[in-house]
């Protein structure tokens, strides 16, 4: 039992009335009282009156193997009674099987396997972002060409392009001159070029260099 701990007068032997197990110290004080501390375990002294002296301990511990067949018989009768309740032979059961080294006897581990398809959800449950939709990166798409942007030189126009192209496949066994020729992107960039438009001097130098050979030899002539 504790070392340091005492008791009064009365509480003592309240204790004693009611059959506490507790050994109150057997050594009298200086004042010749009986000391009021508990004993050691297996002791009937405390600490202060000689408790852990080698002898006293040896006393101590052949008080325990005397009681150890005292003990083997309690545990017996209590297990061979009909009459003891089902908690008492339980906790007799529980004090043979640990003294005789077979407590892990009662340990029973289950090892249950995890359905596949339930650790999957788990696994995502567990994940903040295990549901999130992924996120695809698409490559950028390539900038829109604006008409009248200039690219390497030449001036872009869709709709001047899309009538070029136009003009060539409805003119069969003829050569197309761009309509670019008729001058620069301006006001009438973006319609047919009429026989009444008058062509600058920058636009007929190129509608020149882009007329055939033979045509130009015929119109020189004439």
């Amino acid at each position: 039992m504790g070392r340091r701990i005492s008791h009064s007068e009365e509480r003592w032997q309240q204790m004693e009335w009611a059959g506490s197990p507790v050994v109150r110290c057997a050594a009298p004080t200086q004042a010749g009282t009986r000391c009021k501390r508990e004993a050691l375990a297996g002791s009937i002294v405390c600490d202060k009156h000689g408790g852990h002296l080698p002898n006293v301990q040896k006393r101590a511990k052949e008080r325990y193997v005397n009681l150890a067949d005292q003990a083997r018989e309690v545990v017996e009768g209590i297990l061979n009674n009909p009459k003891s309740s089902d908690a008492a032979r339980l906790k007799a059961a529980e004090m043979v099987m640990k003294a005789t080294g077979m407590e892990d006897a009662k340990k029973v581990v289950v090892d249950i396997e995890t359905d596949p398809v339930e650790k999957l959800f788990r696994n995502l449950l567990g994940d903040p972002e295990g549901l999130a939709p992924r996120r695809v990166d698409h490559p950028a798409a390539p900038p829109a060409i604006e008409a009248g942007e200039v690219v390497r030189g030449e001036v872009l126009d869709p709709v001047q392009d899309a009538y070029d192209a136009f003009a060539e496949s409805h003119t069969p066994d003829a050569e197309v001159v761009s309509m670019r020729a008729f001058g620069e992107p301006g006001p009438y960039a973006h319609r047919q070029p009429s026989m009444f438009d008058a062509p600058t001097d920058a636009a007929a130098a190129k509608q020149a260099a882009r007329i055939p050979k033979h045509i130009r030899d015929d119109l020189d002539a004439g």
